[in-house]
């Protein structure tokens, strides 16, 4: 094997392999779809209908998005000092938590051969550690685990299920890994919550987007209800670049059927992002129909209209010069952590 990265954490130091495609593995495989598993962030479904891609699980085409597979976490107890991940070489991402520490480089990658693999993680000692898998368009193919070693389900109660419903700002950019990034995830970690990316760009509550993208109240019960989650956060404007009654009307639309199909989920609106200070001119008239909708409806609202400022484009000083990036729109990774430290602390200050 060789060794992809050597770290240390809280719990003893780990080494984490990577087999050679295909090895063989003389461990008793536990399959996906254990019950010791436990699945954050999406739902999971076989990766493929044919062999190897039947053995795995991803969350491909379950929420209707750009990328078609939203990151997700895959959570288990294991008693012993060491096991195997088994993946599918799709070029996916992992990152390995033990007792809530990283212990190994954000987001590793897999190969891109289609091959099988092994990831061995090893410890100093035998002990029960808690296991974290946060991987994005990652096929997993359960575990192996030697003679003596045990895995059950995790004994940590569930987080609150948090859906950030949006555009790309939600959904952070192009591929799966993206979104592990974005805002969202910042805004979870800090207000705990299990977070679910319902992000799919170009779109809003008027306007479809491209490539067959549809606008929020056409998948509000496929990518929304029907995943019960106790907070959805409504993240949607900056593509509404019409505001008036159609706007109002779609907005209140969602909003009622969330209330009525999810009586005792928390709503929580979320102004239009805008790029830059002054924004364009859109955004304030957007803003002040969205508000306006929150405040009838009793939503908790957060207007982040003037959180970025400057103008990257035009070189006006501001925060934007960081925060954006070069395709004027979008915001950079420093940018995303920013939003989600902002928004965090606007919900936990009036939660």
């Amino acid at each position: 094997m060789t060794t992809l990265a050597t770290a240390q954490a809280p719990a003893p130091i780990a080494k984490v392999e990577l087999s050679v495609r295909n090895a063989p593995s003389t461990g008793l495989l536990i399959p996906p779809g254990d019950p010791v598993f436990r699945y954050l962030g999406a739902v999971v479904q076989p990766f493929g209908d044919a062999f190897p891609r039947k053995n795995f699980v991803n969350t491909h085409l379950m929420i209707t998005s750009k990328n078609n597979e939203p990151p997700y976490s895959v959570e288990f107890q294991v008693r012993g000092s060491e096991f195997e991940i088994v993946e599918l070489g799709n070029k996916g991402k992992i990152r390995i938590s033990v007792n809530g520490a990283p212990i190994t480089e954000v987001l590793q990658a897999t190969p891109p051969d289609g091959g099988i693999y092994l990831r061995k993680v090893q410890f100093r000692s035998a002990a029960l550690r808690t296991i974290r898998l946060d991987v994005a368009n990652y096929a997993f193919g359960g575990l192996r685990v030697m003679s003596g070693t045990t895995v059950t389900a995790p004994n940590t109660a569930r987080q609150p299920r948090a859906m950030f419903v949006g555009d790309s700002y939600t959904e952070g950019g192009t591929g799966a890994a993206a979104s592990f990034t974005a805002y969202p995830a910042t805004v979870g970690r800090l207000m705990n919550w299990e977070v679910w990316n319902s992000g799919v760009g170009g779109t809003g509550y008027t306007r479809g987007g491209p490539s067959g993208r549809v606008r929020l109240s056409e998948r509000l019960e496929r990518d929304v209800i029907a995943h019960r989650p106790d907070i959805v956060l409504l993240a949607y404007g900056h593509n509404d670049s019409d505001p008036g009654s159609e706007l109002d009307r779609e907005a209140r639309n969602v909003v009622r059927r969330l209330k009525v199909s999810l009586p005792a989920t928390r709503i929580i609106m979320v102004g239009p992002f805008s790029e830059q200070t002054p924004p364009p001119a859109h955004i304030p008239l957007v803003r002040d129909i969205l508000k306006s909708v929150a405040d009838d409806e009793g939503l908790l609202w957060v207007d982040p209209i003037d959180w970025i400022t400057g103008n990257k484009r035009t070189g006006s000083p501001g925060n934007a010069i960081d925060y954006i990036q070069d395709d004027y729109v979008h915001p950079t990774q420093k940018g995303h952590d920013y939003i989600g430290q902002r928004l965090a602390q606007e919900i936990r200050a009036r939660w």
